[in-house]
């Protein structure tokens, strides 16, 4: 997100150290700050008694919402007809890191990441756990 921006620091750190785990980590340090302004300028915006949400008028409809989560990709498509919600779908990165391929037969991230790992003691296989894990934080509690 911070190097798409244009964001200076981060765009330092990728041409001093390339793409790298260092630039990932602090690009999530530098989006915390960022993300802290935003959220005072909301609350500055904030009245209590005022409602938080505006009523929708209409009755049909189609709409979707994509963002850059901590992960990867995030997206939620919702299709409304009479009032109600008639489809619902969410692709979350997980899905994505994790699939072992893409309905056009390409191989998934984490796949290929596996492809010739060697494996000490096939009963504790906990190279791929690593990299399984790395792949994916989410996944950290429930790859055993």
């Amino acid at each position: 997100m911070l190097t798409v921006n244009s964001h200076p620091l981060i765009l330092d750190i990728v041409r001093r150290y390339g793409p790298s785990v260092l630039a990932r980590v602090i690009s999530r340090i530098v989006k915390v700050s960022l993300f802290h302004r935003l959220i005072e300028e909301g609350l500055d915006q904030f009245v209590p008694e005022k409602p938080t949400y505006k009523s929708v008028k209409q009755r049909d409809g189609r709409g979707f919402g994509l963002v850059e989560a901590a992960r990867g990709a995030l997206g939620h498509w919702v299709i409304i007809k009479d009032g109600k919600i008639s489809n619902y779908q969410i692709v979350t990165p997980t899905q994505i890191n994790m699939s072992p391929e893409d309905p056009w037969g390409n191989k998934g991230h984490s796949a290929k990441a596996l492809i010739g790992v060697e494996v000490t003691d096939p009963r504790d296989p906990i190279e791929a756990y690593h990299i399984v894990r790395a792949q994916d934080p989410c996944l950290v509690c429930t790859v055993h």
